[in-house]
């Protein structure tokens, strides 16, 4: 089933607020390069159920 729009922006806002809190934590270097990857590697896969659940054909 679509998800509605409403649900995939506010999905897309939470992603974008989650990404730009990691990339300060990691420019600062209280992240590890190596965790941050797999955080990245996750949030990529979310992004891409996210529009898949917005676009399902």
């Amino acid at each position: 089933m679509p998800a509605g729009q409403d649900e995939t922006a506010g999905l897309e806002e939470e992603l974008d607020t989650l990404s730009g809190w990691l990339l300060d934590r990691f420019v600062r270097e209280q992240i590890a390069p190596d965790r941050i990857a797999g955080v990245s590697a996750i949030v990529a896969h979310i992004r891409h159920v996210v529009e898949r659940r917005r676009n399902p054909s």
